[in-house]
Order: structure tokens, then C-alpha cells, then sequence
């Protein structure tokens, strides 16, 4: 069964100028935004093309947050799905840690978040009482009935909760998963947090089966698809997991193509 669960009722609106993703232009406190996307590949050794859907398990952990500013996220993980593999086109679900009161107290925020371009732009941030720092949430976002639809399910195991939708006439995507932070200025020492672990990645097909990554043929499965983080690199853990690491070596791979 499949049910919206909104413990404690929080919900947030944001306007386009709100959190766009890596590169955009926004009008926050905090506007140095990195971030680190890994996606499904192939047994080649390519990103699946085309995918209908993405699902992976996340870790939550306390972090230090460079971004400071009330009701901005400081970093976040999230799946996603970069639309036609287009730039600036993307439906994502995931969480984000925030300061939520003006004592300065940390929380995380289930949110959904829809861009193309800069014609459109969609966040909607949810409070659920699962997320907290040492649990691991399974997110997964497919499309239907020609919207693009964001699910947690709390604890990795049991319910599907229906987070969040937007319409898209496309259907098809690169099946993704994304580190992001924010911060007051660039540079690798003032970048926050971003070290959790991606498990469990698996990608959908036409059809309606979910595919793993462990990847016959290509053992790693899964790869780095782009990196704007000048700390952080993503590390390949299994055929279908990874975390972070600190990297000294700046940006851990090309563009391929932009988010």
C-alpha cells in the first residue's frame, strides 16, 4: 500500500529561486552548492540508457553544516532521475539536513524537488519521523500516469510512502544518485559533510522490472557520472553501492553529462 505520511505536518513551498541543484543561479544565503552524482552502467561499462525509474538505500548521519542559514539545506542525498539525460532536467527524492530553529538546532527533511531548466522549478520538503542520524531510508523515483513520483520507505523495509509528484511528458531517464552540500564560499575547506553510504542501487526498465548493478561483464556496476565537489569523491564500494571519501585530488570524474 502505498500512503503519504506527513508526521508532523511540515510542509515547505519553495519558488523557482529556491534550491535549483548544482550550477543554478539562486537568491540564498548559501550559494556555493557541489555535488557528487553516481549512475547505474551497463555491462559495458555505460550508463544505462534508457532507465524508467531508480531506487537506492541511503545512510543518514549527523554532519557539520557549512550553510548556517535557516531552512536551507547544508547537504542532502538523494535518487533521482536526470530526464532524457538532458541538462537542467531532472526529478529527484531524498533528504536534507537543515537548520530548522532559530536556537540553531539540526533537522532532516524528506523532500521532492523538480527542474527543467529555467522555465521550471518544484521543491517540497516533508517532516517525517524516521529520519534521524543512524537509520538508512530506501527512496526510489518512477514514473506514471505522466508524472514523475517520489517514495520513501522508512527503515529501508514495509511501507511505500508517496512523498511527492510533478508532470513530464518524458518518461525516460539515466537512473542517478546524488551527494550535494552547501556553503558560504568555495574551496575544499569550506565544503560540509557528505559521507554516506548508496546501497542496493538498482534501475527500471520498460516493462516494470527492477534491474541490480552488479553488472555482468562490467563487475563495478556503477560509476561516476559527475563531481563539482573539490573535497569529497565518490568510492565505489560493490557492484551496486558506494560511499564518500575525502580526496585531495579535487574532482573525481568528467562530466558526463551535466546534471
Amino acid at each position: 500500500m502505498v500512503r503519504r505520511l506527513m508526521l508532523a505536518a511540515v510542509v515547505v513551498a519553495a519558488a523557482a529561486a529556491a534550491f535549483m541543484g548544482p550550477g543554478a543561479t539562486r537568491a540564498l544565503a548559501c550559494s556555493n552548492e557541489t555535488g557528487v552524482f553516481w549512475s547505474d552502467a551497463d555491462t559495458a561499462g555505460n550508463i544505462v540508457y534508457p532507465t524508467y525509474g531508480s531506487y537506492a538505500q541511503i545512510t543518514e548521519s549527523d554532519h557539520v553544516l557549512k550553510c548556517t542559514a535557516l531552512d536551507q539545506f547544508g547537504n542532502g542525498q538523494t535518487v533521482r532521475e536526470l530526464i532524457n539525460g538532458e541538462f537542467g532536467h531532472y526529478a529527484e527524492v531524498g533528504w536534507g539536513m537543515q537548520i530548522c530553529s532559530g536556537s540553531g538546532s539540526k533537522c532532516q527533511r524528506a523532500f521532492y524537488e523538480f527542474k527543467w531548466g529555467n522555465n521550471t522549478s518544484y521543491i517540497q520538503k516533508y517532516s517525517y519521523s524516521c529520519l534521524n542520524p543512524g537509520t538508512r531510508e530506501a527512496w526510489q523515483m518512477t514514473y506514471s500516469g505522466g508524472n514523475w513520483n517520489g517514495y520513501l520507505q522508512c527503515y529501508s523495509s514495509g511501507t511505500w510512502y508517496f512523498v511527492d509528484w510533478f508532470p513530464d511528458s518524458s518518461n525516460v531517464g539515466y537512473a542517478d544518485n546524488e551527494a550535494f552540500q552547501n556553503s558560504n564560499s568555495s574551496g575544499a575547506s569550506n565544503e560540509g559533510d557528505l559521507q554516506e553510504t548508496h546501497s542496493v542501487l538498482q534501475w527500471l526498465d520498460s516493462g516494470g522490472g527492477w534491474h541490480g548493478t552488479s553488472g555482468t561483464g562490467y563487475p563495478r556496476g556503477i560509476k561516476c557520472r559527475y563531481d563539482t565537489s573539490n573535497r569529497w569523491n565518490g568510492n565505489w564500494l560493490s557492484g551496486n553501492s558506494f560511499n564518500f571519501t575525502t580526496s585531495s585530488n579535487g574532482q573525481g570524474c568528467s562530466p558526463n553529462p551535466a546534471p
